[in-house]
């Protein structure tokens, strides 16, 4: 089965903003459009990847992370956590919702669209699979 993964609107901000600071001096660019070329090309190749490959591919036996020009396996039975984080510092997602999950030796960290879903497969696989979710922010009552 196959999980998309999630881009959140500050990544296409970010691949927007990416693209368009070149423009924002045109003065500076005259006689610079090999420059121009360049910084955009290598921004796109940075940027892009991840939006046209990010996904998870859950087989009976293996997990399968596709990130841009990562790729990441873990066996199932493998699995010693699985738990969210919105930890910013993690790479390997264009989310800040994000899933860790661990084995002996790993973490991959990702973000899927439909991760109620997700975690009702993965349990499906694994039984055993204690799934520990963020606490949700209260809202605050005011009198």
């Amino acid at each position: 089965m196959k999980f998309r993964g999630k881009i959140a609107v500050w990544y296409w901000a970010l691949v927007i903003i990416a693209n368009g600071m070149p423009f924002v001096n045109l003065e500076y660019l005259k006689g610079r459009e090999t420059e121009l070329i360049i910084y955009v090309l290598i921004a796109d190749f940075v940027f892009l990847p991840p939006i046209f490959r990010n996904y998870v591919r859950m087989t009976k036996d293996t997990l399968t992370v596709c990130f841009g020009f990562g790729k990441d396996e873990i066996k199932i039975r493998d699995i010693v956590e699985v738990r969210e984080t919105r930890n910013p510092i993690a790479a390997g997602a264009a989310s800040m919702d994000r899933i860790a999950i661990k084995d002996k030796q790993k973490e991959l960290i990702f973000a899927v669209k439909k991760k109620e879903e997700f975690y009702q497969e993965l349990k499906k696989r694994r039984r055993k699979i204690v799934i520990v979710r963020r606490e949700k922010k209260k809202a605050k009552v005011t009198k």
